[in-house]
């Protein structure tokens, strides 16, 4: 039997988390950062517009998006501290959808910044380091896997579907001193566990959060993609999914279902 469970939807603007995990996801290392910056970003696709274009400089990235949506395939997508990987895009509600090759672990300890939605899929697991400064319109952070098909079809519609996350390091870590900021819309974290010590905060009071040891997410947006209208996880086995919840201003006030 499949079921269908929905991320719960938390009303804060300043949020703490802490699930359950293994001190091994805790201790991550920054370090893993050392080759910094993004590498070897392709094009998959675009909608009509301008070129995307991708540069690289001195401690920078500027990815200059065309089209009202992108979708961009990175070899790694790492961020050392003092570096800054910038997305100018058409509008607040563009997307830069980023899917990460599933063998790369990410490592974000410096800044990301953009006017518009950046999604980032990093099937081999996501850290947030103390240094990490994310400011951005709209943010969705996964572990999921965005398969080609759905990666097409997110460019021309509100529902965006992303495959199982994987079993093996699908883990997502926000580490205390990080700050995660979406200042015109939603900000979204799903993964196989999340560890949250940081500071997460959405404009919108929009901050979602969603652990599953596998299954199917579904994200839908308005038409515009600035706001978040709903957000579930399918799991196809039967098993109930975990969710974290916290409670705004509350150290460690999270609980873990599964």
């Amino acid at each position: 039997m499949i079921r269908s469970y929905p991320v719960r939807l938390l009303r804060s603007r300043r949020t703490r988390l802490v699930a359950a995990a293994s001190a091994g996801v805790i201790a991550w290392s920054v370090a893993s950062a050392a080759a910094a910056l993004p590498t070897g970003g392709v094009v998959f696709d675009s909608t009509p517009g301008p070129v995307t274009t991708i540069t690289p400089g001195s401690g920078t990235l500027t990815v200059d998006q065309g089209g009202d949506r992108v979708v961009i395939d990175w070899s790694t997508f790492n961020i050392a501290t003092g570096e800054t990987v910038t997305f100018n895009q058409p509008d607040a509600g563009a997307i830069a959808f980023n899917r990460v090759d599933p063998s790369a672990f990410t490592s974000i300890d410096g800044t990301l910044a953009a006017n518009g939605g950046v999604w980032l899929f990093s099937p081999g697991g996501l850290l947030f380091g103390a240094n990490a400064q994310v400011n951005v319109g709209s943010f969705v952070g996964s572990t999921a896997r965005l398969q080609d098909a759905d990666a097409t079809a997110a460019l021309t519609s509100n529902d965006v579907t992303a495959t199982p996350f994987t079993t093996l390091g699908a883990n997502l870590t926000v580490n205390s001193g990080a700050t995660l900021n979406a200042n015109d819309g939603y900000m979204v974290l799903l993964g196989e566990t999340i560890v949250q010590n940081g500071t997460v905060t959405s404009a919108s009071d929009a901050v979602w959060y969603g652990v599953a040891p596998g299954g199917t997410l579904s994200i839908t947006t308005n038409v515009s993609g600035q706001t978040l209208e709903n957000a579930t996880v399918t799991d196809a086995t039967g098993s109930t999914p975990g969710f974290t919840q916290g409670v705004a201003g509350v150290t460690s006030a999270a609980t873990w279902v599964g």
